[in-house]
């Protein structure tokens, strides 16, 4: 029984507040501390893990992989009082363009930073993927070692932008072979880069929130202690496993965050998230 209670120990990693600090250290400094806090209050009860059961520890409610895509949403918001309409905005967008963007080198020797824009698809009404599934999607791939091992030997970075005011964001893939950029909107709404979009663009100011391929690492990390968590619930007889999977995955997770020593690739080093005008 000590031994039972000692595992479940071990796997509350992914409680609401213990993710809310791994998410905060991540996203450090480029989002306060403070605002990640705040704006997991502010999705309470149905936006962020919740639990009405007293104290902490095994009482406390685990983070499924929508609460996760939930705040980074949130986060986008210009306050966390306007986390929750950034939420329920952001999630419905659909996936209305992909743009590849080619590296030329083989075409210009001389300058092998030289880049070819690809054949734009318009996927206008084309597509049912929505925002929300997508980084959902991204949270539950990384949870499984053969895709960590497949982006680590052909990709180089992710960058997703998000922006609540216009609804839009931009998925952003570094690859050895070049960028590939996704575009998520309302529907209805011109694309990004035609010139009634351009227009709109220069009469107002963007607030644009990023988050790296480093914080949805992080992000995969919870939402695997939730898996292993539940699997060890309705099966007891994992038990004897439990105990040295959760200290190789509380490892994994630690040399999953970046540290000055080990710089990410494919972005800027100024911050693994920030949000500016």
């Amino acid at each position: 029984m000590l031994l039972y209670i000692f595992t479940l120990t071990l796997l509350v990693m992914a409680s609401g507040p213990m993710a809310t600090t791994a998410i905060s250290k991540i996203l450090s400094p480029g989002i306060p501390s403070g605002t990640v806090v705040t704006t997991t209050r502010a999705l309470q009860p149905d936006l962020w893990a919740y639990s009405m059961a007293k104290g902490g520890g095994k009482n406390s409610a685990q983070v499924d992989k929508h609460h996760l895509t939930n705040l980074f949403l949130g986060l986008a918001a210009p306050t966390p009082g306007e986390a929750r309409a950034a939420v329920q905005t952001l999630r419905q967008l659909r996936l209305t363009a992909r743009v590849p963007v080619f590296l030329n080198a083989r075409q210009d020797p001389e300058n092998p930073h030289a880049q070819l824009v690809g054949q734009v698809q318009d996927l206008r009404g084309k597509s049912d993927v929505s925002l929300g599934e997508t980084i959902e999607g991204f949270i539950a791939a990384g949870e499984d070692p053969a895709w960590r091992e497949a982006w680590a030997q052909h990709r180089r970075g992710l960058e997703i932008s998000l922006c609540v005011e216009p609804a839009s964001a931009q998925i952003t893939t570094y690859t050895s072979d070049g960028v590939h950029q996704d575009y998520y909107q309302m529907p209805g709404e011109d694309l990004p880069f035609s010139w009634n979009a351009k227009v709109r663009e220069v009469r107002r100011s963007r607030r644009v929130t990023i988050l790296t391929h480093d914080v949805i690492t992080v992000a995969s990390a919870l939402w695997s202690d939730t898996l292993a968590r539940r699997a060890l619930m309705d099966n007891p007889s994992l038990l004897p496993e439990a105990v040295p999977n959760a200290e190789a995955r509380t490892e994994n997770g630690q040399a999953a965050i970046p540290t000055a020593a080990q710089p990410s690739r494919g972005y800027s080093p100024e911050g693994h998230s920030k949000a500016g005008s």
